[in-house]
């Protein structure tokens, strides 16, 4: 009995309910009915089981749609329908939507919480580490860099080393050339200005112009057969003799020379070209000193590959023979051949013959000083004409200053 009459009691509260609704009529007034209607929703609390709603039941408006159009609706149908979808679709609160292409991650989220708590640590760390990794060589290198000397010098590359030759800086100057005191060809002393100038500190060797032969296809130094020449062996195929590499080579002809020079020239990107006598007699004298021999102005023994020795000698044999700037074997070893055409100081004639022939300078191993045979470093002869050549003639380069 207790049950029917607290029944009976609900079925009159919800009919006073609909009946309020429906003398209002207003739809925004129903709205606030519902949602006072509709209990609080629970707030989703942070580790706890995740809850599904109950299964949706569409108010009757939807039904209606649903319906068929030739389907009537039953009377007395409209007006239980809003007290249903009333009580069974609850109202939740208006929320801003977030914008196109962001994530939201909410503070009781599951995600936000994972990503603060599990990940936090190691993001940091590893951007910790990451910038150690990118931060320490910099400042290691940085380090060795402020120690090295700013102007620090590199090791030579292959083309580097093949255009470097040892040349000796001659500072020009004015000097007195020739020798009243000594043979015919030197006559007639006369004082003489040169501009600097680079030479050779030694002779040209067999070795270098075997570079030249084997990289041009030029015919080897050869003798004369009816020359005597009892130190001369003639090279192997293109290769000199063998010990005989620093040898300076000899039987090279004046256009031999220039054909050598143009070859260096080319290869190491630096003009050579033969010395002039008046540069050759001013090296070998010590410039404006006007000595007479390298180291002064007499002979000394020992000093130089010369007074009739048996053959020449490799390069740099006789250092205390050198210049004061350090040009060797400018006396002795072989003749070097220079640019300059022959000609007597005085302006004397020289015979046709050897018109065209280049003044040779230095003495060889083979000549003897003597006042009818060497004297000095003013000393000067020439024979035959640009193509000439002999055992105990060789060469040296020189270059303009830069």
């Amino acid at each position: 009995r207790k049950t029917k009459e607290v029944a009976s009691d609900e079925s009159d509260s919800l009919r006073a309910q609909v009946s309020v609704r429906e003398e209002l009529g207003d739809p925004g007034i129903t709205q606030v009915l519902n949602t006072i209607d509709v209990p609080s929703p629970q707030i989703p609390i942070e580790n706890a089981p995740t809850t599904f709603e109950p299964t949706l039941t569409l108010p009757a408006q939807q039904t209606e749609v649903l319906r068929k159009p030739s389907e009537e609706p039953r009377p007395g149908t409209e007006a239980r329908a809003l007290p249903d979808a009333a009580t069974k679709l609850p109202l939740h609160p208006v929320t801003s939507q977030p914008l196109p292409g962001r994530v939201v991650i909410g503070q009781h989220s599951v995600v936000g919480t994972l990503f603060k708590k599990r990940f936090a640590v190691p993001i940091v760390a590893g951007v910790v580490l990451f910038g150690m990794i990118v931060l320490f060589p910099l400042v290691y290198f940085r380090k060795d860099a402020e120690e090295e000397p700013i102007f620090q010098p590199r090791a030579p590359s292959a083309a580097a080393a093949n255009k470097k030759r040892e040349m000796i800086l001659i500072e020009g100057g004015t000097f007195t050339m020739g020798s009243n005191n000594a043979g015919v060809e030197q006559k007639g002393e006369h004082r003489i200005t040169v501009s600097s100038f680079y030479i050779d500190k030694y002779e040209v060797t067999n070795a270098e112009y075997a570079e030249f032969v084997k990289d041009t296809g030029r015919a080897v130094p050869t003798i004369d057969p009816t020359v005597p020449a009892n130190y001369w062996e003639p090279w192997n195929g293109r290769n000199p003799p063998s010990g005989r590499e620093r040898w300076p080579v000899c039987n090279v002809s004046p256009k031999d020379v220039e054909d050598f020079a143009a070859w260096l020239s080319k290869r190491d990107g630096v003009t050579y070209r033969l010395p002039s006598e008046e540069e050759w007699e001013f090296a070998a004298r010590n410039g404006s000193r006007d000595s007479l021999f390298p180291w002064g102005n007499s002979w000394e023994e020992g000093r130089a590959n010369i007074n009739e020795k048996k053959s020449p000698a490799d390069i740099g044999s006789f250092p205390q023979g050198a210049t004061q700037s350090g040009v060797q074997d400018m006396i002795g070893n072989v003749w070097e051949w220079t640019s300059s055409r022959a000609r007597f100081y005085d302006n004397s004639r020289v015979s046709s013959s050897v018109k065209n022939a280049r003044v040779r300078r230095g003495g060889s191993f083979f000549e003897k000083i003597t006042d009818d045979d060497f004297h000095n470093a003013t000393d000067r002869s020439w024979f035959g004409d640009e193509n000439f050549k002999f055992p105990t003639i060789g060469f040296r380069l020189a270059r303009d200053r830069e």
